[in-house]
């Protein structure tokens, strides 16, 4: 907030002094915000700048600022929908095309080999700035495609994606065999960074750049020789915590002199190389290396940054500061992801994967009062968390109790969560509690949940915890069971507090647990976990057959004994049924035998006593949002 003038909308180079428009510094400053976890927020705090920046003149021979420009540009743009973002790039279309257009004719190119009239830092960032033009944000999946609006040929993007990975991978293998065979002349460790990071960020993308251009052949990432540059990057660390100045970010420049900004900030390099798509266990052995660069941030804060290039003593600059809050964001999520790692590993838990709804989509829906669970969990769990929200939807729930009779698919409906929003998963059950013994339960359990509270991004099951959770009413209960609970429904509200993760209690017996579970407030919801619906089974059955009448059939019949036994099936007993179904249509051709099948069924089925099923229809009601 220091460097920014709300009437020019534009970052200042030191804090207060706004005479003209600064484009880098904008520019810096904004693709900063955008990569931050608030981006959104950050972004509208300073809504102004984006404009100002497409109305602002730069420079396209200034390799630095262009692509700098594009990336700010498109990324912004990117935030509205396909028409919005069309209003939003109107003004500067020409101008953004000339932009791209200079970065496609500074693309690298075989034929320079080691002379690349383009730094390796330069080089990474014209790279950036061109994935950002064909990412599927604002791309081939929406009406709204870029490169088509700004007239400009895939192929070429393709091409010079192509041949930016090719390059980086090469100056990527000289620097560590220079570094292998002790060439401390030839070796440069910002050489050795950022073609790095272009090499990995350019792989990591091969499926959108295969996209521009039949020929565009980019391979897979090689992690060993990433974790072998990575290794070898850390270890040129210096003691402070800060690296020695490398290639200069303009290699062929006009002017000759050793200026410190002539140079890259170490912590600019630091937020690159913790920001690729990598995996975060490769940056464990490094978390030294990453302590002793956040040192070095907190020993030099003025109030912002200055180069460590720049001569010392002088006022923090906005382009260096920015890229200080970038190293922090960047070291913090990793440590935060490696922290993920290790409880989840703790306690036998998976880590986030591909966000994927195949197998939400694959549960049997069951009924809810008024509505059915499935359109429940979607609208108030899972669509909440996407990165297009509608701004008047119902705020997302953050923990539930999922009830019901055993066999309703608890535990699958809660890992499908995860699934479908690419969270990690974890169950923890009695045993869990019980790891150091009954003398000890009361540490454990702070234990857990002290470790509970610093997972991110993930779904937390608690199943079949009702003896931590028992009703303190209950006569006989003793005393320490008392206190069990006190101390468990503490942890409880400090999860659901920390809004950090998402988690579920799931029990086949809701009414063992202490009033404050379930009263509203404590918990956002009680969802009734039940079994599945009609229309469900139906589908089932028409995805195994190909035959109408025989689907309109089964659903009669379903109909007619649904409220009788049908309704009290849980998942597995509905799977048998329907298979005994298909196997005597397939044998007879009829389902005359259906009502045979059903008595054989009913009379071994979980639910079969009268008190269990009116049980079952009390539960139902149970329901709350």
């Amino acid at each position: 907030r220091r460097f920014y003038d709300a009437e020019l909308g534009s970052f200042a180079l030191e804090p207060g002094v706004t005479k003209n428009f600064s484009v880098t510094s904008s520019a810096v400053s904004l693709t900063t915000l955008l990569a931050m976890p608030a981006r959104s927020a950050a972004a509208d705090e300073f809504a102004a700048a984006g404009p100002a920046l497409a109305a602002s003149t730069w420079r396209n021979d200034d390799l630095l600022q262009v692509p700098l420009v594009v990336s700010a540009l498109v990324r912004l743009a990117a935030r509205g929908n396909a028409d919005a973002r069309g209003v939003a790039l109107e003004a500067s279309k020409a101008r953004l095309r000339d932009a791209v257009q200079a970065l496609l004719e500074r693309r690298p190119r075989l034929r320079d080999w080691r002379r690349q009239p383009l730094s390796c830092y330069l080089t990474y960032w014209l790279t950036v700035a061109l994935l950002d033009t064909i990412d599927p944000a604002h791309d081939a999946q929406e009406d709204f495609q870029l490169l088509a609006f700004l007239d400009i040929d895939r192929a070429d993007v393709g091409l010079a994606l192509q041949r930016s990975f090719e390059v980086s991978r090469d100056e990527l293998c000289r620097q560590l065999a220079y570094a292998t065979a002790g060439d401390a002349e030839a070796f440069d460790a910002t050489k050795l960074a950022y073609s790095l990071a272009t090499y990995a960020t350019v792989a990591a993308a091969r499926e959108r750049v295969s996209t521009c251009a039949a020929s565009a052949r980019v391979e897979a990432p090689n992690m060993k020789l990433c974790a072998l540059a990575l290794g070898t990057w850390f270890d040129e660390q210096g003691e402070d915590g800060s690296w020695s100045a490398g290639q200069k970010i303009f290699i062929r420049s006009r002017r000759s002199f050793d200026v410190g900004n002539a140079f890259v900030f170490a912590p600019d390099t630091v937020a690159t190389i913790l920001a690729l798509p990598l995996p975060t266990s490769l940056f464990r052995p490094h978390l030294a290396h990453i302590e002793r660069m956040t040192g070095w941030l907190e020993r030099n804060d003025v109030g912002g940054w200055r180069s460590n290039h720049l001569e010392a003593g002088g006022v923090p600059l906005a382009w260096s500061t920015a890229q200080g809050f970038r190293c922090v964001a960047a070291s913090l999520g990793v440590v935060r992801e490696l922290l993920n790692e290790q409880v989840l590993a703790e306690f036998g838990g998976r880590p986030a994967r591909p966000a994927d709804d195949a197998p939400f989509r694959r549960l049997l829906d069951s009924d809810l009062p008024g509505r059915s669970l499935k359109d429940v969990i979607m609208d108030r769990i899972i669509a909440p968390r996407r990165p297009t929200v509608d701004p008047v939807a119902a705020p997302p729930l953050h923990s539930a109790v999922f009830f019901g009779p055993p066999g309703t698919a608890k535990t699958t409906t809660s890992e499908s969560v995860a699934t479908a929003l690419g969270y990690g998963f974890v169950v923890i059950d009695t045993a869990c509690f019980l790891q150091d013994g009954i003398a000890n339960i009361a540490s454990r359990i702070a234990y857990v949940f002290d470790r509970l509270k610093r997972l991110e991004k993930c779904v937390i099951l608690f199943d079949e915890i009702e003896e931590f959770c028992l009703d303190r009413t209950t006569p006989g209960l003793g005393m320490e069971s008392r206190i069990l609970t006190t101390a468990m429904l503490t942890q409880l509200n400090d999860l659901r507090s920390a809004e950090r993760s998402i988690f579920f209690i799931a029990t086949n017996r809701l009414a063992a647990f202490d009033s404050a579970i379930v009263r509203p407030g404590r918990l956002d919801a009680l969802l009734f976990i039940g079994t599945p619906n009609l229309a469900a089974r139906v589908k089932r059955f028409a995805d195994a057959v190909d035959d109408t009448d025989a689907v309109a059939a089964f659903e009669a019949f379903l109909q007619t004994n649904w409220d009788s036994d049908l309704l009290f099936f849980n998942y597995m007993e509905s799977e048998r049924f329907r298979a005994a179904a298909v196997a005597t249509l397939a044998e007879t051709g009829t389902l005359d035998a259906l009502g045979e099948i059903l008595a054989d069924h009913a009379r071994v089925s979980i639910l079969r006593d009268d008190a269990v099923r009116a049980e079952f229809v009390e539960n139902l009601a149970l329901t709350r949002l």
